[in-house]
């Protein structure tokens, strides 16, 4: 059996549409279809706790639907729903209905939010303007915190500071030691970064001064961490036979050994009876080195005589030789801050009565231009 009203279907014995509430009109014994309404009892009769009460059990489930007078049949809409309907709507529309208020609800605080935090960024942006004076401070919406502009303006100074800065690549010194040879001190400290160069002076007495002669690390050598150079000084020249002896005397006549002629000389005679001489000089700690060739001059008529030759300083002996014939000797001595100077000159083996005569080629002095006064001559 179906509704009149909307056409849904309708329970057995229901008084009342479960659909739209319409009322269900009952068959009377003679067939014809009467109005439920007309025999509903009055409201306060059929009050829920009344209908229970009289029927001496539950109420009828028709009994929760409040009274509504039909309207005639001829009245009745044949689709869509009667006007009393929106007081009686279905529980699947009452869903709808709540599903799009939340919607609604939803939508309306999300607008409201976007519309806070843009209020508040316009106001972040109005305290950034007001300039280096203007307040730090940090603001929060949605539970996201906002950085100010003074904010983000100290992290980047932070961030900035915490960034190394871009430096060209130190030069170091290369890996095995080069030939350091006629650069000078700079030079040297320039192409051996990070090595600890220790300079000594050499006086020179011709050549480029100011410059290495000697290194302590050979080149080829692995490089390490030091070396020690020998840079050479333009030496100031001081000849010996040019100097007054304070006690003794050398002849002062030039001399030839082994063929090389020697202008600057001082030379003695031994044997065929001479025994040697000795002599002083001062050198008022001016000096620093004592150079000569020693010999025998290629005039002196034995080739087997012998001498001996020695050199002191302040009394300690710096040097001491035999001369033989055809022979010549290197003296190179250091004089540094000697006072007194003794050059001695005796016979170490004579043959006969043949004498010989020793010589000391070109003996000279070399000191420092800061240190010696002008040459001085005695003849």
């Amino acid at each position: 059996m179906s509704c009149q009203n909307c056409g849904g279907e309708l329970g057995s014995g229901a008084k009342f549409c479960r659909r739209c509430g319409a009322p269900v009109p009952t068959i009377d014994s003679g067939g014809s279809a009467s109005d439920h309404t007309a025999q509903l009892p009055s409201t306060a009769a059929h009050t829920p706790g009344n209908a229970q009460a009289a029927a001496g059990g539950q109420p009828d489930r028709t009994d929760v639907y409040p009274k509504v007078s039909a309207p005639p049949a001829s009245a009745a809409p044949t689709s869509g729903r009667p006007a009393h309907q929106s007081s009686h709507e279905p529980e699947g529309s009452n869903s709808k209905s709540k599903v799009i208020a939340s919607i609604a609800g939803i939508t309306a605080v999300a607008i409201a939010g976007v519309l806070a935090f843009t209020l508040l960024g316009k106001k972040d942006d109005t305290s950034t303007d007001a300039g280096p004076g203007a307040s730090t401070s940090r603001s929060s919406v949605g539970g996201t915190a906002t950085q100010t502009s003074s904010d983000a303006s100290a992290a980047t100074s932070d961030s900035s500071a915490q960034e190394p800065t871009s430096t060209s690549q130190a030069p170091t010194a290369p890996t095995t030691m080069p030939d350091l040879s006629g650069k000078t001190s700079g030079e040297v400290r320039a192409l051996l970064p990070g090595v600890t160069v220790t300079e000594k002076q050499s006086l020179v007495e011709d050549g480029a001064a100011g410059t290495v002669i000697a290194q302590s690390v050979k080149a080829g050598d692995p490089t390490g961490t030091a070396v020690t150079i020998t840079v050479a000084e333009q030496a100031v020249i001081q000849y010996v036979d040019e100097l007054t002896a304070v006690s003794g005397a050398f002849s002062k006549d030039a001399a030839t050994i082994k063929g090389k002629s020697y202008p600057h000389a001082v030379n003695q005679r031994i044997c065929g009876g001479d025994s040697g001489q000795t002599a002083s000089y001062n050198l008022g700690t001016y000096y620093r080195q004592l150079k000569a060739t020693v010999g025998q001059d290629d005039s002196s008529t034995s080739s087997t005589n012998t001498a001996l030759v020695e050199v002191f300083g302040d009394g300690k002996k710096l040097w001491s030789k035999t001369i033989a014939f055809g022979q010549t000797y290197d003296l190179d001595i250091d004089v540094t801050k000697v006072l007194r100077l003794e050059i001695k000159v005796n016979k170490s083996e004579c043959s006969g009565d043949e004498s010989s005569s020793v010589v000391l080629g070109n003996p000279r002095l070399l000191g420092l231009s800061s240190e010696v006064p002008s040459p001085t001559s005695t003849e």
